[in-house]
């Protein structure tokens, strides 16, 4: 009786790797759904937790038991309310699905910076007006220079340090007694 096929030690080698992966797929499905059953059970805590937050007077277990559709005895409302939050989670997946496919979360360009090259608190061409308010006056104090520029103290306060670290002007003396030097 002719064989069908030709034994060949390869063949048994791959039907064990081909067994090896079959057994890993097992492994993996059973332990999803141990992660499933745990996203659920967050999922529902997380529901119970934030309709809390808002003046939901149903205790965890009930929570559970309405998600599940046990008979709970509590206000409507209350009842109502967990359904609906259960709801909107339920549809998170099909949200994010769809809104990538439009381009609502990826590339939108409602989200992206106006104007990114002009930040006109941090421009440097702005202390200039206080650079050149210490060449008339070295001893001119933060409040006379927030008096004449119209900014704020805090504002002044970043521009002499900008003129400080790109040395345009030095601090001689203490703040009180102290002047400004151009350099």
């Amino acid at each position: 009786m002719n064989d069908f096929f030709t034994h060949n030690p390869l063949w048994i080698e791959k039907t064990g790797k081909i067994y090896a992966l079959l057994e890993r797929v097992k492994i993996s499905e059973e332990q999803s759904k141990d992660v499933l059953h745990l996203r659920r059970t967050n999922r529902i805590r997380t529901i119970g937790s934030t309709t809390a937050i808002e003046g939901n007077r149903l205790t965890a277990q009930q929570v559970f038991d309405v998600i599940n559709g046990k008979v709970v005895f509590a206000p409507l409302q209350d009842i109502k309310e967990v359904k609906n939050a259960f709801s909107a989670y339920e549809q998170i997946p099909d949200f994010i699905d769809s809104a990538t496919e439009t381009n609502i979360i990826n590339n939108d360009p409602v989200n992206d910076p106006v104007n990114i090259d002009f930040d006109p608190v941090n421009d440097p061409a702005n202390s200039f007006d206080v650079l050149e308010l210490i060449k008339v006056n070295p001893r001119i104090s933060y409040e006379k220079m927030v008096e004449k520029t119209g900014r704020s103290r805090a504002t002044i306060k970043r521009m002499i340090k900008r003129l400080k670290q790109e040395g345009f002007i030095s601090r001689i003396g203490s703040d009180k007694t102290g002047y400004w030097k151009v350099n």
